[in-house]
């Protein structure tokens, strides 16, 4: 049963980061550069630079916020589902139990980070 559940996991980080990728990946990377850039020059108080800092953030939370509405309609379903399939899951490790949930988000981390490779390498990022 962990081992389907790990595949699920897999699964739902790997759709995830192809939504997120998908939806504005090159351009939030884009725009991550233009946030350093201004952000070191309107340390050094360049008025235009937080002009341009505070405009690059602005472009950056429309499209994380247009990611997060594609996001949130398949989020819910998969979370009701893991809970309703994998109520009665435990994961042991160092000596404690996790719950489903408690084991969803230690599998997520290392399956959203590998997930992410393999997503860039798809869309050739």
């Amino acid at each position: 049963m962990l081992a389907e559940f790990a595949v699920v996991v897999f699964a739902y980080m790997f759709l995830i980061n192809f939504i997120i990728k998908k939806t504005g990946g090159a351009e939030l990377k884009e725009i991550e550069r233009d946030v350093k850039k201004h952000l070191a020059a309107a340390k050094k108080g360049d008025q235009e630079a937080l002009r341009r800092l505070n405009k690059a953030n602005a472009r950056r939370m429309r499209l994380s916020m247009r990611a997060n509405l594609y996001i949130f309609p398949l989020s819910i379903p998969a979370l009701y589902f893991m809970k309703w399939r994998y109520a009665e899951l435990t994961m042991t490790l160092f000596g404690r139990q996790f719950g489903w949930f408690g084991s969803f988000l230690i599998l997520g981390i290392p399956f959203s980070l590998a997930s992410d490779r393999i997503v860039k390498r798809i869309l050739k990022y």
